[in-house]
Parts: structure tokens; sequence; C-alpha cells
């Protein structure tokens, strides 16, 4: 069931993040559905799970755009074995952390993908288009990032896949109404 759960995600996002128009004030970049699911998975899954979906979901955003199918999934692989190596230390539950981890992948994984272009000739180097891409990406990641990994849990929680408290039967709340 994980795995199906897991292809549905991919698949969803794959569908959502083509929805979104690329706006050009933000150079161009794409909304980061797809990001936020391999975040997603590499801090509440770990292991082969995670580089499953990282290169799954590098494959998917290739598939996008004109973009050679693989070079997403590098950057996703190498976003995602950095964050497996820092879970000790992060906070996980936490909206601002998967604020952060979003646009910063996607601000990598932008980089990373325009310095492969260069690389194989596919593009011009264009510094001040970069220079617009990625502040973009990163506000897009900020905004998306919560947002998305919220219903990829949420999801899961009612699969039953994982334990939660988002019903309000077990759950335990504060007297402010949070936790």
């Amino acid at each position: 069931m994980r795995i199906v759960a897991m292809l549905f995600l991919l698949l969803a996002g794959t569908a959502l993040q083509s929805l979104f128009p690329a706006v050009s004030w933000l150079g161009y970049a794409n909304v980061p559905v797809i990001c936020a699911i391999v975040i997603y998975y590499s801090l509440f899954r770990g292991g082969v799970m995670m580089i499953l979906v990282a290169l799954l979901a590098g494959i998917f955003q290739d598939s996008l755009t004109l973009i050679p199918l693989g070079y997403s999934s590098f950057g996703f692989a190498v976003g995602c074995l950095i964050i497996e190596r820092q879970r000790e230390v992060i906070i996980l539950q936490s909206p601002l952390t998967h604020m952060v981890l979003t646009a910063g992948m996607h601000a990598v994984v932008t980089i990373l993908l325009t310095v492969l272009l260069v690389q194989g000739n596919l593009i011009e180097w264009q510094p001040w288009w970069l220079l617009l891409k990625v502040p973009g990406a990163m506000l897009l990641g900020v905004i998306t990032g919560p947002l998305v990994i919220a219903m990829a849990r949420l999801l899961e929680e009612k699969l039953g896949l994982i334990e939660g408290s988002s019903d309000d039967e077990g759950a335990q709340r504060s007297y402010y109404g949070i936790g």
C-alpha cells in the first residue's frame, strides 16, 4: 500500500505541478510540488523508499519539460542524502522546516540543472536569468512546501499508513488549540 500511495502522490504532484503556470517575474520557476513530495519522503521515510522517490520524481519532473531525463533525479538524490544525514537535528513536524528545506532543495536543483544544461551545451549561460530564477524558486518553495507536505502526511494518515493526530476524536489539544 505504501508503494501505491507513493505513486499516487508522485502522479498527482506531477499533474498539479503541470497545471501551475510559470511566472516571468520569478524567472519562469515552476511550483515545486514534486520537490515537496521528495522532501516529505526524505524527512519521514528515508532509505530505499527515499531514493526511489527522488529518482522517480526527477524523471517525472524532467518529463514536464525539455530537460533530458535524469538531470533532476541527480539533484533530488543529492538533496535527499543531505537531509537524511542531518535528520537527527531537524525538527520534522515544523512547517518552518518544510519551508526552508523545500526552498533550499528547489534552489539547489535549479542551480544544478542550470550547470548540467550549460555543461552539455543545451542552453547558453545567462547569469542574470539565474539571479532571477533562484529567488523565485525559493519563494515558491516557501509557499508550496508546507502545504504539499501536510497534504501528503494527511493522505498517508487517512490510509492508515502512519499514525497521526488530525482526527479530533483521538487528538489531544492544548489550551490554544495546537499540539
